[in-house]
């Protein structure tokens, strides 16, 4: 049986979008929904509490705890849709950029790292810098992945062997995408959406 061909990379990206679109839509409508229903727990619990209070009746205490745990219960479940909605909003963020790069918007993108000093051609090939090399590839989510890249760009590889442990790595992953994006996802969200920076917690 022959396996189904693989879409364009376009439409793989347009369908991720509307997706991740869908995703974010239905997360607002649930975020808008417990934003409401937390407004009217919390109202339930001021009435009663006062009531409670004015009318010396404190039997109006128990539905007043009540709603206040209600609202601490939705409190929670709100938080966890934010989450995911935010997950969802980070993850649609690489797609974004697979389009500029598609189409050839690519300079739009933020441009890190710079050439180091002592290098001869560096600068002469555009390696790192607005409109560069880097810029145009550089889909890391680590300060220390981008650190990586940009030693790859401005070094050969040591032998055919790590050139080929390259090739096999790329062969490898290319295919997860889902398993690609969640991983950057989860390091943007680390890093504040910004490149995770995990030398900021070591000890020197």
């Amino acid at each position: 049986m022959t396996p189904s061909p693989t879409p364009p990379a376009r439409q793989q990206y347009l369908e991720r979008v509307a997706r991740y679109d869908a995703e974010l839509a239905q997360r607002d409508r649930q975020g808008a929904w417990l934003a409401n229903f937390r407004t009217l727990t919390f109202l339930a619990f001021a009435g009663f509490g006062f009531w409670g209070g004015w009318s010396a009746r404190g039997v109006l205490f128990v539905p007043a705890i009540a709603a206040l745990a209600g609202d601490v219960a939705l409190a929670i479940v709100h938080a966890g849709v934010l989450r995911r909605e935010e997950f969802a909003r980070v993850k649609r963020s690489p797609t974004e950029r697979g389009l500029k790069r598609l189409d050839g918007a690519w300079h739009e993108l933020e441009s890190r790292g710079a050439v180091p000093a002592g290098q001869v051609y560096g600068d002469d090939l555009n390696i790192a810098g607005q409109g560069s090399l880097l810029q145009c590839l550089d889909e890391t989510s680590t300060v220390a992945g981008a650190q990586r890249l940009l030693g790859w760009l401005l070094a050969p590889a040591a032998n055919a062997d790590e050139v080929r442990a390259r090739q096999l790595a790329v062969r490898e992953l290319g295919p997860l995408i889902d398993f690609r994006q969640e991983l950057v996802t989860e390091a943007r969200l680390a890093g504040k959406q910004d490149k995770a920076d995990p030398s900021r917690f070591s000890i020197s």
